[in-house]
């Protein structure tokens, strides 16, 4: 993983640690869980890892429609977003 702080992310960055966490990309499921987790301490958003797993209808479940989600809310709620390529 890039970073401790969202802030420590590109967007590309960003977007393929959503995608590996959709796929379930990862050794291990502990690894899986210790991803998911950091997605939604990384985030902060209140809906947390519901955002992948339990989008609301009509959401962009992609990972890039994630990441936009993540991106509008810590923005609209005076938070650091993601780095700047």
């Amino acid at each position: 993983m890039a970073g401790n702080k969202i802030s420590d992310f590109t967007e590309e960055e960003f977007t393929a640690f959503v995608s590996k966490i959709i796929a379930a990309d990862f050794p291990t499921d502990k690894e899986n869980d210790d991803a998911i987790y950091s997605f939604a301490q990384l985030t902060e958003h209140p809906a947390g890892w519901n955002l992948i797993f339990k989008p609301k209808v009509g959401e962009d479940s992609s990972a890039k429609g994630i990441v936009k989600t993540v991106k509008e809310w810590r923005a609209a709620n005076g938070k650091r977003v993601l780095k700047r390529d």
